[in-house]
């Protein structure tokens, strides 16, 4: 009986984790360049039950609950809207990764929208400094207005200030729409980007909304066989000492 309800519990706890991955996930579905994270689960152990402690005869079996094994983030792209932004940017692939300068070190993102700060440097929404293909800021100095062609190259009036890198390299997530780098991270090769646009989240509303209720539904299940057992197990210990 208390195995049944560690298997209920278990399905409550890893429930309760993927009910935080989806929600997070819809609270982000309109983040620029954001990747969707999808929960991932071990196959549950099916436990033989036996008789006598478990020297006897075999009696049954009991799963051991499903046991998340790890979130992984799905890089697929998003779709592609146009702004019309001389400093918004796109990446029209899959892999590539912009590179900014944080209080806590280059961290690397998928959002491209761009602007100028007051030193005229080239800045995501944070504020964070955009940096070129060598990882150094790009600062425009000439006036004028200011756009991003589509081989990442920030002009002015015609006039070069540098080039915004697109790195490859695997990514692991860290909160804030940016990604750290494992490893070395390396230029990508042709890379070819869409100016005047934005990269939107791979979020979709929808099927996340219909998950979130499925996952909803299966933690309640979960839930009410705990109630269960505490219940069966209450009257268990009623029957056996009555007084």
């Amino acid at each position: 009986m208390n195995r049944g309800l560690y298997t209920a519990a278990s399905a409550m706890s890893s429930s309760q984790v993927w009910l935080d991955t989806v929600a997070n996930n819809l609270a982000n579905a309109s983040a620029t360049g954001y990747k969707r994270d999808e929960v991932e689960f071990e196959e549950s152990l099916l436990r033989e039950l036996r008789s006598n402690g478990g020297n006897g005869k075999i009696v049954g079996d009991l799963q051991s609950g499903p046991l998340v094994s790890k979130i992984t983030t799905s890089f697929e792209r998003g779709s592609t809207m146009a702004t019309g932004n001389g400093l918004d940017v796109a990446i029209n692939t899959p892999t590539g990764m912009f590179a900014i300068e944080t209080p806590t070190g280059t961290k690397y993102t998928r959002a491209g929208s761009f602007t100028l700060n007051s030193n005229r440097e080239l800045v995501n929404q944070d504020g964070h400094r955009v940096l070129d293909q060598n990882l150094r800021p790009i600062r425009v100095s000439a006036d004028g207005s200011v756009k991003i062609s589509a081989d990442g190259t920030v002009e002015a009036n015609g006039t070069a200030a540098g080039q915004v890198g697109v790195f490859t390299g695997t990514f692991t997530k860290v909160g804030q729409n940016q990604f750290s780098a494992r490893g070395r991270v390396s230029l990508q090769a042709n890379s070819v980007l869409t100016p005047g646009a934005l990269e939107s989240s791979n979020v979709n509303v929808v099927s996340t909304m219909i998950e979130m209720v499925q996952v909803q539904r299966l933690f309640e299940m979960a839930q009410k066989s705990v109630q269960n057992h505490d219940e069966t197990t209450s009257e268990l210990i009623k029957t056996l000492n009555p007084n």
